[in-house]
């Protein structure tokens, strides 16, 4: 496996930034205040992203669980997303991506109806990004932290799915920057680089070291759930809020997509509960994660959803 260090090589430069307050109480770097990032960008214009580009891979770098991950990107289509790279629906996409980049390999190797190269800058990138709400590409394939940055910024309404590539490649190496300058603190990128991982991960998106693992799975799942435990639906608490409240909205009743989770539950079985959330839900805009969730974490999760029907536990309160 190729080092971070070379992975990373080319991403010098980086232009002292201003600091913005992101609303909660803690100075973050401008490239890391995502609520003023999509309040520009309905300008529809890369220029109105223009204050974060120097320094963005030098907080992409930090996003090192995904480091060789690449995804591809779509909007909710009336046909449905893929939900494999083996659906036939990808032979109707055109497919933007950045040019001299691992990203071209990966669509040699699939049946796209076009691809669209793109340049390789950060200028490109979001040039991706803002051709595809407008309809010019149907599908972005690129490196999976580009992908959860842009998706923070531009996927206000949620209407954005995310497949992963299956297999891992190396890192894009950006060409340097022409200036160079301090950089924002390491604690505060990592701080924001957690972040783009968490909107990868409640897109269901897991690394590419374990979707190619040999992932923990029991071959048969029991018909009946197992006895209450209200230790692991705590657990299941904290991974709702990290995987599930995008959608599904805080109390689990009426998320941004308009699910009614807790009702949705009482009509499951285990197994189909089980499956749900390995396989996901393709065609209803559901990510699998399977790889990104072991079979104890799922348990936890049925755990919590279990009690919070039930009403032995109480939902947390919202902070809108």
């Amino acid at each position: 496996m190729h080092s971070l260090s070379k992975f990373f090589l080319t991403f010098v430069g980086f232009v002292g930034l201003s600091l913005a307050s992101p609303g909660d109480g803690e100075d973050l770097p401008a490239v890391c205040d995502f609520t003023a990032l999509r309040a520009r960008w309905p300008k529809e214009s890369c220029e109105a992203l223009t204050s974060i580009q120097a320094g963005l891979p030098d907080l992409l770098r930090r996003v090192r669980p995904y480091a060789q991950t690449y995804v591809l990107v779509l909007l909710d289509r009336p046909d449905g997303v893929p939900g494999a790279w083996d659906d036939p629906v990808l032979s109707r996409l055109r497919v933007g991506l950045l040019a001299d980049t691992p990203a071209e390999t990966i669509a040699a190797r699939y049946k796209f109806a076009q691809a669209v190269p793109y340049p390789l800058s950060q200028t490109g990138a979001c040039a991706l990004f803002a051709d595809l709400y407008r309809g010019k590409i149907d599908a972005v394939l690129t490196w999976a932290p580009l992908a959860g940055y842009f998706v923070a910024v531009t996927d206000v309404e949620n209407r954005l799915q995310a497949l992963p590539v299956p297999q891992p490649f190396p890192s894009p190496e950006w060409p340097k920057s022409a200036s160079e300058g301090a950089s924002a603190s390491d604690s505060d990128l990592f701080r924001c680089a957690d972040q783009i991982q968490g909107v990868l991960e409640s897109y269901g998106v897991a690394p590419a070291e374990l979707l190619t693992a040999n992932v923990e799975e029991s071959s048969v799942i029991p018909d009946q759930p197992p006895p209450e435990d209200l230790a692991a639906a705590r657990v299941g608490e904290t991974l709702y809020y990290r995987y599930c409240d995008r959608c599904h909205g805080a109390q689990a009743v009426l998320g941004r997509r308009g699910l009614e989770l807790r009702q949705r539950f009482l009509q499951l079985s285990y197994p189909e509960f089980i499956r749900a959330i390995r396989e996901g839900r393709p065609g209803r805009g559901m990510p699998a994660y399977r790889g990104l969730l072991d079979q104890t974490q799922v348990q936890a999760l049925y755990q919590y959803l279990r009690a919070l029907t039930m009403g032995k536990m109480e939902p947390r309160k919202s902070t809108d």
